[in-house]
């Protein structure tokens, strides 16, 4: 009944997507799969955007009303790491555990060194083109914290799996579960408890 209900759940995405992403898997399809890796990034990216959009329509002032730092710390930050979740969960089924570790750690500092840079290097040059202000302003007091909070918690977790002998247990899956708890409860606490500004 549960695997019945996932697969009418999600009927739509798949049919979606096997229209617009060719399967390179059969014998004799080898050759597109050039076109398949480019259609999986332009399918995800739309996905996320769709994503993002409707939760930034859900989590407003006019319905959940939901702080934007929160709802990206907690549903955008699920919604957008589901591709990685996938990737890992399947190299880790193959027997390649430090792919998957590796693949978690790796997206993130894409993220950070290029999902962030690039996008805003493309809108500096729009508007610059059009001579338009910039209308995206960052508090750095919202940034400094959260920085030095991802450094050690990458840190924590590397020390985590060195302390499991560099393997892939049930118990170190818990303990990453509580590891982002922790880091998402110290992230609320200090958004609605108190608060810590830090500037560089």
């Amino acid at each position: 009944m549960r695997a019945k209900f996932f697969y009418i759940l999600s009927l739509p995405i798949c049919f979606l997507f096997g229209i617009t992403v060719p399967d390179c898997r059969p014998p004799g399809q080898e050759w597109k799969c050039y076109f398949t890796f480019f259609m999986s990034i332009v399918m995800i990216g739309l996905s996320s955007y769709f994503m993002v959009e409707a939760v930034v329509e859900v989590t407003n002032q006019h319905n959940l009303n939901i702080p934007t730092a929160i709802s990206g710390m907690t549903i955008i930050a699920a919604g957008t790491s589901v591709p990685d979740l996938i990737s890992s969960v399947i190299v880790a089924r193959n027997g390649h555990g430090d792919m998957a570790v590796s693949s978690s750690v790796g997206s993130n500092i894409f993220d950070v060194t290029v999902g962030i840079p690039i996008p805003w290097i493309f809108f500096i040059l729009f508007c610059d083109s059009h001579a338009c202000e910039y209308y995206v302003r960052l508090d750095k007091s919202d940034l400094v914290l959260p920085t030095i909070l991802l450094l050690i918690m990458v840190a924590v977790i590397i020390f985590a799996i060195a302390v499991s002998n560099w393997k892939m247990t049930h118990g170190l899956g818990y303990m990453m579960f509580a590891f982002y708890f922790l880091y998402l409860g110290f992230a609320i606490a200090n958004k609605y408890c108190f608060w810590i500004a830090m500037e560089l």
